[in-house]
């Protein structure tokens, strides 16, 4: 691989293009290991320093991410989600652009906990569906999503009707589907809980994401979502009142 050593831009910077030009042709697929620091040398006849410095500006862009003890990998596309819209990972538009897909992970039935009695306005023992799902872009774990749905609307739900038709559409059936939805999003780490779900370090950013659904005035969620932050763009549309 050629680079110039008499131009004016920085080696770093050439070898830095170089990558990212094989990079978006799809020389290497999203999460695919890339060469060792040394094979990268050698191809590029330049030092380590210099190949250090591109491979540090593709993970500041995005393009490549590290593991420790592993390597250095291919960043998936990055996940956009358009935040006026009725949320995310519905099942349509994203699912068709990114493959999206859940899994059920965990499905019990119990007295609500505080927090979801405080959201989903439950008093004394009332009883709510817990279904727990990772959400998968192209293969790849970006998300886990727990929802709350108290059982008086919809007692005979089950594990199986949600893991066939999805949530909503398991809802729908019941009357259910909501309809509009409260939200909010905070910066984290990703906990120690769900690094692992995540395939994600102890240092990776994620968003804790906070949904209460409706169905016109009727709560019938409450969802707690942990995000990768490296996989997902959040956009606003905003205008003047």
């Amino acid at each position: 691989m050629q680079i110039n050593s008499q131009s004016d831009i920085p080696l770093y910077k050439q070898v830095s293009q170089i990558l990212l030009e094989q990079i978006n042709s799809g020389e290497w697929k999203a999460n695919e290991k890339m060469p060792p620091e040394p094979v990268l040398c050698n191809e590029f006849n330049v030092s380590r320093i210099t190949i250090r410095l591109a491979l540090n500006e593709l993970v500041r862009k995005g393009k490549i991410y590290r593991r420790q003890g592993k390597g250095t990998f291919v960043s998936p596309p990055l996940i956009d989600q358009q935040l006026s819209y009725f949320y995310l990972f519905n099942g349509k538009t994203d699912a068709n652009s990114n493959n999206m897909k859940k899994v059920i992970i965990d499905w019990k039935q119990g007295p609500a906990d505080e927090e979801q009695k405080e959201n989903l306005k439950l008093i004394g023992d009332e009883e709510v569906f817990v279904v727990t799902r990772i959400i998968y872009a192209n293969d790849v774990p970006f998300a886990v999503e727990e929802s709350s749905i108290p059982v008086k609307l919809c007692p005979e739900l089950t594990e199986n009707e949600i893991a066939a038709n999805g949530l909503y559409n398991s809802l729908d059936a019941y009357g259910v589907r909501p309809n509009r939805a409260n939200e909010s999003l905070e910066a984290i780490i990703i906990p120690r809980d769900y690094q692992s779900l995540l395939n994600e370090s102890n240092t990776t950013p994620g968003f804790k994401v906070m949904r209460t659904s409706y169905r016109n005035d009727m709560l019938v969620e409450f969802c707690r979502s942990c995000v990768n932050g490296k996989l997902i763009k959040y956009n606003v549309t905003l205008g003047e009142n």
